[in-house]
């Protein structure tokens, strides 16, 4: 007989199981640069380019990204990738300061962390730690900041109501992309591209929005024909993050 250690809450929800691995914070990725918007926005292509922050974080394992949410403040993922073998990184948008073509035209660094499974333990004195049956390192209790959701979800264009936070952060980023191809003016169109973000609009209220990835125009006599959309059904995590490096 086989004999795999269980934890179960009082509601007989499974909190703890050794065929499961734990995620924890591997740490705050660095910022590498920020780029701001740019071009014009009523010229040819490419017309005018939303702006951009990148950061990078060293993990063995894949990782998942953790977004501050400051409030007023448009939020979210561009693309993540591992640049290197072992190192990671994100490229996010935050922006809260719309010209008068819907541009963010100033960007600004955003608190970015990353979550994933830890290989080895923690380097502190007391240590309590579970391995699965392969030998992994399933749990270490001793790491700080564990995954802890304090809220989820799934919202398609609409607020949701999050738990009232010292700082909320948002595990998860809507990732729609939509084009419209309107008129602007005889025979001129205009490409128009953006792509879905968060937006915390209270202490206590987020919401997909859409934000401007590029824009500009061009001459003819019927449209290039690019595809419209609304932003997808996403699912989120929120967690404290008051006590995260």
């Amino acid at each position: 007989m086989t004999f795999k250690l269980r934890f179960r809450n009082p509601g007989q929800d499974l909190v703890i199981s050794a065929d499961a691995r734990g995620l924890t914070c591997i740490g705050r990725a660095t910022l590498q640069a920020v780029v701001q918007a740019s071009g014009n926005a009523t010229g040819p292509s490419p017309g005018r380019r939303w702006g951009y922050s990148t950061y990078r974080i060293a993990h063995d394992g894949p990782v998942i990204w953790a977004l501050d949410m400051p409030l007023g403040s448009s939020v979210g993922i561009i693309s993540s990738s591992e640049v290197l073998p072992g190192v990671w990184e994100v490229v996010c948008y935050c922006g809260s300061s719309l010209d008068a073509y819907q541009f963010d035209s100033v960007q600004s660094p955003l608190a970015v962390w990353a979550y994933g499974f830890v290989s080895t333990l923690y380097n502190s004195g007391i240590r309590a730690a579970f391995y699965n049956a392969n030998g992994t390192l399933a749990y270490d209790f001793s790491r700080p900041n564990p995954l802890f959701p304090l809220a989820s979800g799934t919202v398609n264009e609409e607020f949701v109501t999050i738990p009232a936070l010292t700082r909320p952060v948002v595990l998860g980023c809507p990732t729609s992309d939509v084009s419209y191809d309107p008129s602007a003016g005889p025979n001129r169109w205009r490409a128009e591209f953006y792509r879905a973000m968060w937006r915390r609009t209270s202490s206590t209220a987020i919401a997909p929005v859409l934000v401007s990835k590029q824009r500009w125009e061009y001459s003819a006599t019927e449209p290039i024909g690019v595809a419209t959309g609304g932003i997808s059904p996403t699912t989120f995590i929120i967690i404290e993050g008051a006590y995260l490096p």
